[in-house]
């Protein structure tokens, strides 16, 4: 167990670094999200306990970075982390599909509500918003999410076979 926190924990250490520091990727000055993408798969893999606490942690240190509302990052990736896992024991499967469902999803409601407010605030055009942030976010995070998918993937697969040799030396 603890091998797999601290796997998961670097990746996510990783993330945090390069969605907030290094920002590799832009367009317009948006980037994509890299730590919800985490989140999403983590909670796909690890069910919704592991989504929630990895999702609040991570928010809050993204919150910390960045420039928005305290607190938002925090809840949005935590209820990210809730829903992916409660989701997957009803109806989804633990799969790339699903993964891409979620974070999207996600990504457009907390980039949606983040814009509607910034377009009262600013009084800014809605169109130019959409153009601009929303778009670029979205599609931004798509690629970003597929490979993270296969991080997340690598690291449960690892783990679950450190635990499969464990329960081979017991018996």
């Amino acid at each position: 167990m603890v091998k797999k926190i601290s796997l998961y924990s670097l990746c996510f250490l990783l993330l945090f670094f390069v969605e907030a520091i290094l920002r590799p990727v832009t367009v317009f000055g948006v980037g994509p999200h890299y730590v919800l993408c985490g989140v999403a798969a983590i909670g796909i893999y690890e069910k919704e306990r592991f989504g929630a606490v990895f999702g609040l942690i991570f928010g809050l240190l993204c919150d910390f970075a960045g420039g928005s509302v305290f607190g938002s990052q925090a809840i949005t990736f935590m209820i990210t982390g809730i829903i992916a896992g409660v989701l997957v024991e009803v109806t989804l499967s633990q799969g790339l599909l699903s993964t891409l469902l979620i974070t999207e999803s996600s990504v457009i409601i907390f980039s949606g509500i983040r814009a509607l407010l910034y377009i009262v605030i600013n009084e800014v055009e809605p169109m130019s918003v959409l153009i601009y942030i929303l778009l670029p976010k979205i599609l931004l995070t798509l690629p970003f999410a597929i490979l993270i998918y296969f991080i997340i993937k690598f690291i449960h697969e690892y783990t679950a076979i450190g635990r499969e040799r464990k329960r081979k030396r017991q018996w």
